[in-house]
Formats: C-alpha cells, sequence, structure tokens
C-alpha cells in the first residue's frame, strides 16, 4: 500500500512539540493530519492539512453538536414512547371497564339463576372417596 506524501505547512509558526519551524517538521510529524468536511461553526466545506493538535477545538465542536442532536433525538423518542404508553394504558382501562360491566351482568344472571334453583333439591356430593 503506497502511503501519500504529506505537503509542508506554509506556516512561520513554530511547533510546540518540536520547537522548529511548523514548514520544517510537520510533514515528517505523525500529527499532521488531512482533514476533510464540514466545519461545525461555518458549515463551509474543508479539506486541509493540519497539526491534529490545531484541530482538536473544532473537532469537539463537532463532538458537541453531535451530541446535542442525539439527545435532542433522545428526548423525541422519550416523548413518543410516553405518548404511545398513556394510549395503551388508556385502551386497557377501557377495556377493563367494559369487562367489569359485562362480568358484572354474568354474575347478576348467575345469581337469579342460582336463586330459581332453590326449591330443586341436589344430590349430595361424597367427596370422601
Amino acid at each position: 500500500m503506497a502511503e501519500t506524501s504529506k505537503p509542508q505547512s506554509l506556516s512561520d509558526m513554530i511547533c510546540p512539540m518540536r520547537g522548529k519551524e511548523m514548514r520544517k517538521v510537520c510533514h515528517t510529524c505523525p500529527l499532521w493530519t488531512k482533514i476533510v468536511g464540514k466545519d461545525p461553526q461555518s458549515e463551509k466545506l474543508i479539506e486541509q492539512w493540519d497539526c491534529a493538535w490545531a484541530i482538536l477545538p473544532l473537532l469537539l465542536i463537532e463532538n458537541s453538536q453531535m451530541q446535542r442532536q442525539t439527545g435532542a433525538a433522545v428526548e423525541t423518542f422519550r416523548n413518543e414512547t410516553v405518548k404511545s404508553n398513556a394510549q395503551t394504558v388508556a385502551a386497557f382501562a377501557m377495556a377493563l371497564r367494559e369487562n367489569t360491566v359485562v362480568m358484572g351482568q354474568a354474575l347478576s344472571s348467575i345469581a337469579a339463576a342460582a336463586g330459581n334453583l332453590k326449591g330443586i333439591e341436589h344430590a349430595p356430593n361424597d367427596h370422601s372417596r
């Protein structure tokens, strides 16, 4: 696998790690990195070589934006889940009320039928067998 050569820095600034001019040392440093993407502050497309230490604040800003977006998505999902659960509980409560009415009617019918059977003699149950 062929490695592409890194371009030299055009900066006259001094590298804080090596103490030399950046244009003389950056292209040999493993922290000299190509970054491609969108600037999180201006949304403009960027493609540049820079020191990983120098682009760290930019990456931290991007990371913070992604965390806020993730937090907002999780909150939206939570709100929809709570709403759905409330609807489910309401549906179960309605079904329970309807079943309670039906059961009450059934018990009344059974009690009425039992009252009609009072005059009929039943065979004794022998549970001792």
